[in-house]
């Protein structure tokens, strides 16, 4: 069985944060998935898996509000929201 990844936590000030995500926030093809464009809030923590070679597997994004917390921007792998031509 393959090795599954570990979450790693990440937001906006962290410095692998935009290196990490920001190629995927502007794809067309992750938009749709979305349903609209993942925005980097101040008030987004953001769960990152990667796989051990370092892909991208997926993300989310739990954004903490004073009176709630919601779970928005769920992408699967970006590998699969992505045509590819071989």
């Amino acid at each position: 069985m393959p090795a599954q990844p570990d979450p790693v936590l990440l937001t906006n000030s962290d410095p692998d944060f935009y290196p990490t995500l920001g190629p995927h926030f502007g794809r067309r093809a992750v938009h749709k998935v979305l349903g609209g464009v993942p925005w980097d809030d101040d008030t987004k923590t953001w769960i990152v898996l990667k796989a051990p070679d370092g892909e991208l597997r997926g993300f989310c994004a739990v954004n903490q509000r004073a009176d709630r917390s919601l779970l928005e921007s769920l992408s699967p792998s970006p590998a699969t929201t992505t045509r590819r031509t071989n």
